[in-house]
Order: structure tokens, then sequence, then C-alpha cells
């Protein structure tokens, strides 16, 4: 894009030159010589044109009627595009009101009155190139020269941008030509280098200084040789005026000359140095000579091709610290400064007061930046210590809230437990109690009682006042239990049994033997 604009550009200049060249109102003389320039009025004695001598330079030319074999005049819309062409390129810092105001009486006229113009597409490249130039200064972008700068540039090179605007100010003063356009110059300069020296501009406004100061020397000289003969010639001027006339005139300067005395008093209070001179004041012209001279001598000991390489080494750090390549910039910014920006056998600059660097406010960002990162690091690392407590916090409280239903589990099993374990407990018991049963049956069936009342009144008293047979409580394994033993034995003593009636052993069987044998 930048090439396309760039190639466009050139186009757009060098279309303009030959244009300038070719296209001009003509005059062919009677002799055959032709006179090309621009008519500037006609009448019947003859015509008045307009011709270039140099680029600059310019002369208006006379000829009568009886010189002049043809006119060769420039169509209406050869001579609106001739001023359409000089829109482009645009200046330095134009407002967005300037190219509306360009585009409207510009192009846009141009296209509406001549629609088939063999120009039409020259400016209609113009009238696009203006509307997007218009389009970026609406978005807050700014043109200083040839560079355009965004608003983040503006945040990011303040130092940069806005002694530029300065060093582009303190050339526009030095096309007037005049004592009072390079005074103001040299107050521009002043500013440079008490605010922003060590900047491109800066370095640009040592070299326009050491050009501009012997020609404002040679025209301070001019008035100091020439006031003398002003203020007499006035004096004999006032002295011919009547006494009404006289008091004018006095009063009329003695208000000039308190007027200029207030303005150097500012000037003075506000710290400027290069403060107005009073051309009718022999004295003062006198006092700015010396001053001037050694101002120059003073700006003569500045290195101005050392200082713009310097320069330049500092934009590139600058533009590292943008970056955010700060370590890179924090190992280039003693080199630059380093840098020597004087001519040899100068030991030191002589300081301004309240003077500021380049490379100091470099500095200075380059420290804010690494503050800054070094804020975020430690507020992150913050950041991190306060998740952690916060996540330990969280379990801790999740933990807490999880403990009743662990207990509670916890109490069920073991509920579970126990009550297993009482379900065995009386599920044995009751085993036991049946044995018990049997045992006492079988008592019962061996041991007749030997009284029925008795018998009676203790099964009365058993069943009214006995208490109910308690479980047997359940022993762990290991060995026999009393009532497993007592099992053991009756069954035994129920086979004994058995086995001696089936041997014919016992007493009824012994009588019968007997009888018998009888």
């Amino acid at each position: 894009m930048h090439i396309y604009r760039l190639s466009l550009l050139v186009f757009s200049i060098a279309t303009l030159l030959l244009s300038q060249a070719a296209i001009a109102d003509t005059l062919v003389l009677k002799d055959g010589t032709k006179i090309e320039g621009t008519i500037l009025s006609e009448s019947a004695n003859g015509v008045q044109i307009r011709v270039n001598i140099t680029d600059k330079i310019k002369e208006t030319k006379a000829y009568k009627r009886d010189q002049i074999a043809e006119i060769i005049k420039l169509a209406p819309d050869v001579v609106e595009f001739k001023k359409v062409s000089k829109l482009v390129p645009t200046g330095s810092m134009v407002s967005a009101d300037a190219y509306k105001t360009m585009l409207r009486t510009g192009p846009v006229d141009f296209l509406s009155r001549f629609p088939d113009s063999a120009h039409k597409a020259e400016v209609e490249a113009i009238k696009k190139t203006l509307e997007e130039e218009l389009d970026k200064v609406e978005r807050g972008n700014i043109k200083l020269e040839d560079t355009w700068y965004s608003p983040q540039d503006k945040l990011d090179f303040p130092e940069r941008i806005e002694s530029q605007i300065i060093g582009m100010r303190m050339q526009n003063q030095l096309r007037g030509g005049r004592y009072y356009h390079f005074i103001s110059a040299m107050r521009d300069f002043e500013r440079l280098e008490k605010e922003y020296f060590g900047t491109p501009a800066f370095a640009e406004g040592v070299d326009l200084a050491q050009k501009l100061l012997p020609r404002l020397g040679n025209q301070i000289k001019g008035l100091r040789r020439d006031v003398d003969v002003k203020n007499a010639a006035w004096e004999r001027d006032k002295g011919a005026l009547d006494d009404i006339a006289r008091a004018q005139v006095e009063a009329a300067r003695k208000k000039e000359q308190a007027k200029f005395a207030a303005d150097v008093a500012a000037d003075k209070k506000a710290g400027i140095t290069w403060h107005r001179v009073n051309p009718l004041s022999p004295q003062g012209l006198d006092d700015y000579l010396k001053f001037a001279g050694a101002e120059y001598k003073r700006i003569q000991t500045y290195d101005a091709a050392a200082l713009k390489e310097r320069a330049a080494a500092l934009e590139e750090i600058d533009i590292m610290v943008r970056d955010g390549k700060l370590s890179q910039a924090e190992n280039e910014l003693p080199k630059a400064t380093a840098m020597p920006i004087a001519t040899e056998g100068t030991k030191k600059r002589s300081k301004k007061k309240g003077a500021v660097t380049f490379a100091t406010a470099i500095a200075n960002k380059l420290k804010a930046k690494k503050d800054r990162i070094a804020e975020v690091a430690a507020a992150q690392e913050e950041a991190k210590r306060s998740a952690a407590l916060t996540e330990q916090l969280n379990q801790q409280k999740q933990a807490e809230t999880l403990l009743p239903d662990i207990e509670a589990k916890n109490s069920d099993a073991d509920g579970e437990k126990e009550e297993k374990k009482n379900t065995f407990n009386d599920s044995f018991a009751a085993l036991s109690m049946s044995d018990d049963d049997e045992d006492d049956k079988k008592d019962t069936k061996k041991k007749p009682s030997s009284n029925s009342s008795d018998k009676k009144t203790s099964s009365s008293s058993s069943k009214s006042s006995s208490p109910k047979r308690e479980p047997v409580a359940y022993e762990e394994p290991g060995g026999l239990s009393f009532q497993l033993i007592m099992i053991i034995v009756a069954a035994l003593l129920g086979i004994a049994i058995a086995v001696l009636k089936v041997l014919g052993i016992g007493g009824k069987g012994k009588s019968d033997d007997d009888g018998d044998e009888e």
C-alpha cells in the first residue's frame, strides 16, 4: 500500500510538472516567437501575460495587438485542473474542515462542471487521495510532512511528534526572509533546545540555526546602520508638522515604544532569551548584535551531523521501548548517550536552565515500563497466592460440609454391624434355649413329682412369678459351651441305654431268667 501511494504521488508530481510545462496560455508573435504564460488581461490595445522566469521568479510582460499574430488560451477545464492539481500533495497538520473545503471547491466542483474533461481520471485520483486523508484525520491521525502518526503514536512518541511540529514551524518562519521571521525561528529553536534536546527535530534545528544566524546578524547590522538616519528623518518630518499633528505623532511613537517594552518584559519573564528587537533603538540593536553573535558561537560548537546520528539512534531505542524490547533498549541507551555531539575541542555544551533531553525522556519511559511489568508480575503472584488460599479454604469448607455425612454413614455401618451381631446372638441364644427345654423335658420324665400340689404350686408360681429365661450370652469360638456338652452327654446316655436293652442287660431281664430256671 505504501509503495502504491508513493508511486501515485511520484506519478502525480511528474504529471503536474509536465502539464505545467505544456499547458499554458500562448501568444504567437508575428515574428514567430511563442510566449507561454498566463494571460492576465486583454484590451483593444494589447495583452498582459505573466511569464515564469524560474520556479519562484515571475515576470509580467505586455504586448501590443499589432505585435500578436495569434492568442492561444487554455480551455476552462485546463485552467481549473491546474488549480485542483495543486491540492496534492497536501501540507502538514491539515484540519478535517480544511480537507472538506478542498474537496468541495476542488475535485467535486471540477467533476460536476467538467464531466467529460480529459483530466477527469486525474481529478478523481486527487479526490480519492483527499478523501482517504480526511478519513485518517477524522480518526485522530496527524500528518507531519510525509509521515502519518496514529493516536497511539501520539501517546508512544510525544517528544518526537511535538518537537517535529516546532521544527516545522521554525522552517516556515525561515521562508519569510525578514529579521523578525528569523527571530521567531530562533525562539522555536530555543524551545527545542530546552524541551526536546536530542530529538531529530532539534538536530535539524541546529543545522538551520547555524545557517540563519549569519543572515539575522546581517539584517540587524543593516538596521543599526540605518537607524540614525531614520530617526533623524523622523525628527525632521515631525518638526514640519503643526503642534496638534506633532503631538499625535509623538503620542503614537511613545505608545509604540511602551508596547515594545512590555512585550520584551513579558518575554524575559517567560524565560525567552530571543526576545523582540527594537529597530528604532540604536542601543537595543547594538545589544542584540552582541547577543546574537554570542549565541552563534555557542551553537557553532554543536556537531549537526553527529547530533543527527545520535538522534536516529535514540529514535530507534524509543521504538524498542514501545515494542517491549526493554533489555535491548537498556543496553543501547548508554551507547547512544555516549556519542559525541560537539565539535572537536569543545568540552561541554552550555545547558539551558531546566533543559530536558530526549535520552532522559526515553530512560523515564523505560523505567516506567519496567516498573509496570514488575507491578503486573507482583499482582499476578499475589493473585496466585490468593487463589491457592481460596482453594484451600474451599477444600476445608467442603470437608466440614461432608463430615456429618461421613459420620452418619459410619454410624449406620456400626449400627448394621451391631444389629447383625445381636441377631446372631439372639439366634444362638434361641438355639441354646431349645436345648435347655429339651433337657428340662428329660429331667421331668426321669424325676416324677412327689407331690402334685407342690407341682401345681411350683407351676403356678413359675407362671406367675418366675422371670422369663434370659438368652444365653454368645461366647466367642475357642471352646465347647456347657449346653453343647450337656447335649452330647445326653445323647451318649441315650445310646448306652439302647445298647443295654438290646443286650438284655438290666433288672427286668434278670428276673425273667430267674423265673424260667425255677
